[in-house]
């Protein structure tokens, strides 16, 4: 999951309201954006504005994403950003933010549409520690936040959130990993008044997973199976887990794995560990 979130090259936002359809014709809605290697799922996707030439995001996909809390005060338009002590504000149509207790200007204000408030990329990515790069063959952003060094066994332990372990126990619980054939036989769960979003990402190319649906999936060097799990009627993934072929996968570099650890999976909380542990984490075995 390596960083969703560089001026011209950066760009994204959607059917902004009150937008011309002269302009909206002109942006790219062209791009993809990956947090620590994670594609962003959206219901409106992020864009290239062609009058400013830049990247602009749903700011709570993005934020949360890279694991911080994300409030909207709606009296005065305000976007709020809390992550590891943290603030940043954003209010819609400014060309300035607040970081902690210092101004901040942006290359472009924030806008928003009925339901969703679009920030600059490069603005949010560099607020919170964020390294940003432009794949421009793939016409995707990948965006890195730094990550902690885990020391001893750290990523051969795992211990579930008891607030949000309604996909895990359903998800792994009928998951197989087959070493042999190196393939993952899974079923997508699906539940009455959650969505289920699933795919299986392979270099320059992505799957939908139906969800009730059964799947037998290579495992080649470079893919990824991404699944999460949101309330109807809500934005917010609050349980989300990315399985990558191995540990020496360039996504996942800022962890500084070592590269022996086989299928390892990486949680909402940015938490990568073995397959194995989430087994042991849920008291299941890999069948």
């Amino acid at each position: 999951m390596k960083k969703f979130l560089v001026a011209t090259l950066l760009g994204g936002t959607v059917l902004a309201g009150g937008i011309l359809q002269a302009a909206q014709a002109a942006n790219s809605y062209d791009v993809r954006v990956n947090v620590n290697g994670k594609k962003i799922v959206s219901d409106e996707p992020a864009y290239i504005k062609s009058e400013v030439g830049l990247t602009y995001v749903p700011v709570r996909f993005v934020s949360e994403a890279l694991g911080a809390k994300v409030d909207w005060a709606n009296d005065t338009q305000t976007v709020i950003i809390d992550y590891k002590g943290k603030s940043i504000s954003i209010n819609v149509g400014s060309t300035s933010a607040r970081v902690d207790s210092k101004d901040v200007p942006l290359e472009a204000p924030a806008e928003k549409d009925s339901e969703r408030t679009f920030v600059p990329l490069r603005f949010v990515s560099e607020a919170l520690g964020a390294d940003v790069k432009w794949d421009n063959p793939n016409r995707a952003v990948n965006i890195t936040l730094p990550a902690a060094i885990p020391s001893g066994n750290k990523f051969s332990s795992w211990t579930p959130d008891p607030e949000h372990r309604k996909l895990a126990d359903s998800f792994f619980s009928e998951l197989k990993w087959d070493e042999p054939t190196q393939t993952l036989k899974v079923r997508i769960p699906q539940f009455d008044g959650y969505k289920i979003v699933a795919s299986y990402i392979q270099p320059g190319k992505d799957q939908r997973l139906k969800n009730g649906e059964e799947y037998t999936l290579k495992l080649t060097p470079g893919t990824i199976v991404d699944i999460g799990i949101l309330q109807e009627g809500e934005v917010s993934i609050k349980e989300t887990y990315t399985i990558y072929s191995g540990s020496d996968d360039g996504n996942l570099s800022g962890y500084k794995l070592p590269k022996d650890l086989g299928i390892v999976v990486l949680d909402a909380k940015q938490n990568v560990v073995t397959l194995d542990a989430i087994f042991k984490g849920l008291n299941l075995k890999n069948k």
